[in-house]
């Protein structure tokens, strides 16, 4: 709720970026601390002695049938593992599927990353230092700009923030506010891109045209 009312709006992106992480962390950590020691509140305690009667067996007792009894809590519990399997499996797959894109296309080795292009077209993304781009573009301009937008992305470790809210969503796929926090963060992370491959000299309307083309395109992993 905080998020929405101050930040959501904002164009301080890496202040949003570091404000979701922050949200990740401390919710799943703060359940597991206690802060007994920090603050002490002594209250009265007033005790009740109930006396119960006494329950003797009698001859009459109608007999327990054993069987299966589903308890509620339990089957809940059964429903949010089933769930996280399901989706930890589908990470494991697109990873997978992101490292057979890697073994199985031609490799041009840079500086700090290395670019895959893709014989169909999909959709341009990065995975840590791997940047994933289709075979062919309009112009060598439009493969520059692509290239340096994807480029943001693997200098600042995005690939980083992106697995840690699938793993986050995996453990609380059931909470929609999950689901939102994670659309938020990918949404701060292209903004990010947007704005240092901007702020490199591309022209802006330019570049708002290629990323209308490129969206047309099958999406990638993410």
């Amino acid at each position: 709720g905080l998020y929405i009312l101050c930040l959501r709006n904002d164009t301080f992106h890496k202040v949003k970026r570091f404000y979701l992480l922050l949200i990740v962390i401390i919710s799943t950590v703060y359940p597991f601390c206690s802060f007994g020691n920090f603050f002490h509140i002594y209250e009265s305690i007033t005790i009740y002695q109930i006396i119960l009667p006494e329950v003797t067996a009698s001859n009459n007792q109608v007999p327990i049938e054993g069987g299966f009894h589903l308890n509620i809590y339990t089957l809940i519990l059964s429903i949010i593992c089933s769930g996280a399997i399901v989706l930890f499996l589908k990470l494991i797959f697109q990873i997978y599927r992101i490292i057979r894109l890697r073994m199985t296309n031609n490799v041009c080795k840079y500086q700090n990353f290395s670019l895959i292009k893709l014989d169909n077209n999909v959709a341009p993304f990065s995975f840590f230092k791997w940047i994933f781009t289709p075979l062919h573009f309009s112009s060598a301009e439009d493969e520059e700009t692509i290239i340096a937008h994807e480029q943001i992305h693997v200098d600042q470790y995005h690939s980083i923030d992106v697995i840690l809210y699938e793993l986050f969503t995996i453990m609380f796929w059931w909470n929609p506010v999950v689901w939102l926090l994670k659309k938020e963060m990918k949404i701060t992370l292209e903004y990010l891109a947007d704005e240092e491959t901007l702020s490199k000299g591309f022209e802006p309307k330019r570049y708002q045209y290629l990323l209308l083309e490129i969206s047309n395109y099958n999406t990638g992993i993410y």
